[in-house]
C-alpha cells in the first residue's frame, strides 16, 4: 500500500476570528461535499508566571487566547455537528495535560485547556 492522498486541501485560518471559524467547515463541505471527521488541534501556547508578565494580565490578550483555545473550538464543533451527524462522523479535539494538572508558568493556557476539557466532556454526553 502506498501512502499519499491525491485529493488534499489545506485551509489556513486565524482561529482568533471565532465566528469566521465556521468558514473552515464551509470550505471543507464545498471541497469534499461532506464531513466525516473533524480533528481540531489548534491552540495558542503561552509561557510565563501570570504576575511576572504584565501582558498576561491584559484583558485583550486574555480574550484573544480564550478565542483561539476555547471559543473557536466550540464554534467549530457547533457548525460541524449537522454534517457529522449526516455522515455518522466523529469529532476529536486535542487538549493538554495542563488542562488537568495546572502549572504556575502556564496559568492562561491551563485555564483554556481546562475549559476545553470540561466543555467537550459535557457535550459528548448530550
Amino acid at each position: 500500500m502506498k501512502l499519499g492522498a491525491t485529493d488534499v486541501k489545506t485551509i489556513a485560518f486565524d482561529f482568533a476570528d471565532v465566528k469566521g471559524s465556521s468558514g473552515v467547515i464551509n470550505q471543507t463541505i464545498a471541497w469534499f461535499g461532506k464531513l466525516d471527521y473533524l480533528v481540531s488541534n489548534h491552540a495558542a501556547m503561552i509561557h510565563g508566571a501570570f504576575l511576572a508578565f504584565p501582558y498576561l494580565q491584559d484583558s485583550s490578550f486574555l480574550d484573544r487566547i480564550f478565542r483561539v483555545n476555547l471559543f473557536s473550538q466550540i464554534e467549530l464543533s457547533v457548525h460541524a455537528l449537522p454534517y457529522l451527524e449526516a455522515s455518522n462522523g466523529h469529532m476529536y479535539f486535542t487538549s493538554s495535560g495542563f488542562g488537568e494538572i495546572p502549572h504556575y508558568t502556564r496559568p492562561v493556557y491551563c485555564s483554556t485547556k481546562h475549559a476545553v476539557n470540561g466543555s467537550f466532556i459535557v457535550y459528548s454526553r448530550s
